[in-house]
């Protein structure tokens, strides 16, 4: 008999039926636990998560990280060194927002979102879940995720601000108003004045 979803759930991972179907029919033969968990920690979690988060919380989860900030330090300065990380993570089908108030954990802004978390015991505080020295970072690349958030942080980085167009950076400001009078022939213009 090959790999079930329990085997999965041991370590954290809550997959629903048809996201356990997903990962199996990703492969021609049958796959070994490690292939499986391999391919989950590198796929999308909302392609095969199972809704937890907003139910009871089991002993260990696995969570997907969605975006990581640095609420310590303003939006165009969240490199400096953080000292409270706020997390948006999910189960795949439910969010949620995690703070670390001390540094305890690998996570940090340059997090990948798709990268797997695994979260042991957590307390909870209102609205929040308060993470201490539970949070282990399993890894994971979900490629699609990487790209769109590359291309994100780049353009709010102040090195991409600050080249010129010709070097890569954003085109030259231009208003509305002088855009729309460069296409215009004064004699055109002179001419509608006169009707």
């Amino acid at each position: 008999m090959g790999v079930t979803k329990k085997d999965l759930e041991k370590d954290g991972w809550r997959i629903s039926d048809e996201g356990f179907d997903y990962l199996i029919g990703q492969f021609e033969d049958e796959p070994t636990y490690q292939d499986l968990n391999d391919l989950a920690l590198d796929s999308d979690l909302r392609l095969f998560g199972e809704s937890v988060i907003a139910d009871k919380w089991p002993e260990k989860l696995v969570v997907q990280v969605q975006k990581v900030k640095n609420v310590s330090a303003p939006k165009i300065n969240q490199y400096q060194q953080p000292k409270m990380i706020l997390a948006t993570i999910t189960d795949g089908k439910t969010s949620a927002q995690m703070l670390e108030f001390e540094r305890q954990s690998k996570l940090s802004v340059d997090t990948m979102p798709g990268t797997k978390i695994i979260i042991q015991n957590p307390k909870f505080i209102e609205s929040y879940i308060a993470i201490n020295n539970s949070v282990h970072v399993l890894g994971g690349e979900v490629d699609k995720m990487i790209e769109k958030w590359l291309v994100e942080r780049d353009s709010h980085s102040e090195q991409f601000r600050a080249r010129s167009f010709e070097q890569g950076g954003p085109p030259q400001f231009v208003s509305f108003e002088k855009r729309n009078k460069k296409g215009k022939n004064l004699d055109e213009e002179e001419d509608l004045s006169k009707r």
